[in-house]
């Protein structure tokens, strides 16, 4: 019985443990509900304040997006007038530029006429003929100055065209031989041109190779003070990679290594020093480049320092064909009146100096009308014309030149800016005997007219 109570009152106390451990699981259990809740709670107020916070960020990132579109969309429409306000102000100054230098040129290129009729002059006393050559040589240099300041001006707004067309070669280089030769002697310098092997007549824009010819001669004679300068032309390769090479080598000051490709750059020379010594506003070898760029050839330079340069120009050759060379020509018909069309006065006295040594009476007519008149009287042995004065169009040049023949000019002689051999056939077409391109001298104007006249006389 004893054992029996024993082991009731044991399993009652085993029965009292459990529910004991059980209450305590259910209260750990409790505790770590609650702890889990706290978590979650915390971790829920988290993930909130964090998407409210990246909220805010959007709101605030869309707003700064929204001010700085705004901005740059302001800032653009500045940009855009100041670009059409530059537009404006470029195309002003280039047609300024062209304006101005239209204006300059005119007048100084009668003066230049003049003074290339009296230099022509075997009588004028050598003290004349110094003065002659002194007034010369500064309009020259002026008319290269007008020039270069006019194409920067269109190299930089991208209007520089080349007009390739009918070119005497060798005219060119004995022209640039001639007119360097005396600013050489004056320093001193012995100036040598040598043609080589090269074609007297090709197919390229006569004033733009004048123009690098030119100025890289004037370089040369600038930067030199003792020696030599020379000018050499030849031809290398065959066939379709035939090139005209021209080289102008000098024994001047040299240029350092470093600077090579610097003088190409525009306003640029060696140094300051250079510039204050030699003077020149540093235009000259840019435009070169640029020129026989737009040609489609090149411009480079080997220099060694206090040794001189050699500046070597290269260029496409295109040969003149025989057909394109020249025009039939008609004698010189009966009559001895020499008929000038052209506007401007002083033009019109230069060309009359000029033609003077052919032997004919020059008399002039400001318009096509007043040719038409004096044709009409008769006695007119030639009618001498510039391409402007024909017209501004091709077709309306062409209906001039016709015009002309139908008045009865029997000879009719045009100039014309680097004619191509298209352009030689249709003026020859229209009823022109001769065509002479420009520009030329006023002793190879004398000499063209002259062998024009006395072709099959």
């Amino acid at each position: 019985m004893v054992n029996t109570n024993s082991a009731l009152v044991a399993a009652q106390f085993d029965f009292a443990n459990q529910d004991l451990r059980i209450a305590r699981l259910k209260a750990d259990q409790l505790q770590k509900d609650a702890e889990l809740a706290r978590s979650r709670n915390r971790i829920t107020l988290i993930l909130l304040g964090g998407s409210v916070l990246t909220a805010g960020l959007m709101g605030f990132n869309f707003l700064s997006l929204r001010r700085s579109s705004r901005r740059i969309e302001a800032a653009n429409t500045r940009l855009n007038a100041a670009n059409d306000s530059l537009e404006q102000a470029l195309k002003a100054k280039s047609e300024f530029l062209a304006t101005t230098s239209h204006e300059i040129r005119t007048p100084l290129n009668g003066i230049l006429g003049v003074t290339q009729v009296l230099l022509a002059d075997p009588n004028i006393t050598p003290e004349v003929r110094d003065r002659v050559t002194l007034m010369h040589g500064a309009g020259e240099t002026m008319r290269a100055l007008v020039s270069d300041i006019l194409d920067a001006a269109k190299i930089e707004n991208g209007s520089l065209t080349i007009e390739k067309g009918e070119t005497d070669l060798a005219g060119l280089l004995d022209d640039a031989g001639r007119f360097w030769t005396d600013k050489a002697e004056e320093k001193g310098l012995s100036l040598t041109v040598d043609r080589g092997e090269t074609p007297a007549r090709i197919v390229e824009d006569g004033p733009r190779l004048r123009q690098v010819v030119f100025n890289l001669l004037s370089n040369a004679i600038k930067f030199t003070d003792a020696g030599s300068v020379g000018l050499t032309a030849g031809v290398e390769g065959e066939g379709p990679a035939e090139r005209l090479v021209i080289r102008v080598a000098d024994s001047g000051i040299g240029i350092p290594l470093d600077q090579m490709e610097g003088i190409f750059e525009s306003f640029r020379q060696v140094d300051s020093g250079v510039t204050r010594r030699f003077g020149g506003t540093g235009l000259g070898l840019s435009i070169s480049r640029d020129l026989a760029e737009a040609m489609g050839g090149t411009l480079g330079v080997e220099s060694e320092l206090g040794r001189g340069s050699t500046f070597t120009l290269t260029l496409p050759l295109v040969r003149l064909s025989s057909s394109a060379a020249g025009m039939d020509e008609d004698p010189c018909p009966d009559g001895d009146v020499f008929l000038i069309v052209e506007a401007n006065p002083l033009t019109q006295s230069v060309l009359k100096s000029v033609v003077a040594p052919l032997g004919l009476a020059a008399e002039t007519a400001a318009s096509l009308d007043a040719a038409m008149e004096r044709l009409a009287a008769g006695g007119v042995s030639a009618v001498l014309v510039d391409a402007a004065g024909l017209g501004a169009e091709m077709e309306d040049r062409l209906q001039s030149v016709s015009r002309l023949a139908a008045a009865g000019a029997r000879r009719i002689v045009v100039t014309w800016p680097s004619p191509d051999a298209e352009t030689l056939h249709a003026l020859g077409e229209a009823g022109a005997a001769q065509v002479i391109a420009k520009p030329i001298s006023a002793a190879r104007l004398i000499a063209a007219l002259r062998e024009g006249l006395d072709a099959k006389a």
